[in-house]
């Protein structure tokens, strides 16, 4: 099973697959506290599964591949070995980080709430399409090829 050290090591080769240089963009792109980073880097603490469940999706993982280079559980328990981690392309990466930016303003008066909605929608779909593992999140083309398939 996984220690905290390997784990420190798979997050070392995320930054350096993402060109990350700061334990900020780290915790940016896995949806955690900088600290919660540091502690990782140096293998003083262990994630939690919400952690892990947060992050699996920005680093292109299933959760139980995260949970088993976190070792959290073992190969045998996941019953493969995991996929490894597909790092974004900077531009979307970018595009992400500006729909949270938009997504999280609270300026009601700038923008009409219709707008943040749709803002929000835009990110759900685009991590639907861009981001998460294909059998984790099914895709809205999917589910409206499924739906298609049904009505005829």
């Amino acid at each position: 099973m996984a220690t905290r050290e390997d784990f420190a090591r798979f997050l070392r080769g995320i930054m350096a697959d993402h060109g990350y240089t700061s334990n900020v963009d780290l915790a940016r792109l896995l949806d955690v506290e900088p600290a919660t980073i540091s502690r990782w880097l140096a293998a003083t603490g262990e994630p939690s599964i919400d952690n892990l469940r947060h992050a699996a999706p920005n680093l292109r993982m299933l959760l139980v591949d995260l949970m088993v280079e976190a070792g959290v559980i073992s190969e045998a328990e996941a019953g493969h070995k995991p996929l490894p981690a597909r790092p974004l392309p900077r531009e979307i990466r970018l595009t992400l980080e500006l729909l949270d930016k938009l997504e999280k303003e609270n300026v009601p008066e700038r923008y009409p709430k219709a707008l943040l909605q749709g803002v929000g929608h835009a990110r759900t779909y685009f991590l639907e399409l861009f981001v998460a593992p294909q059998d984790v999140i099914p895709t809205r083309r999917k589910t409206e090829a499924r739906r298609g398939s049904t009505q005829k």
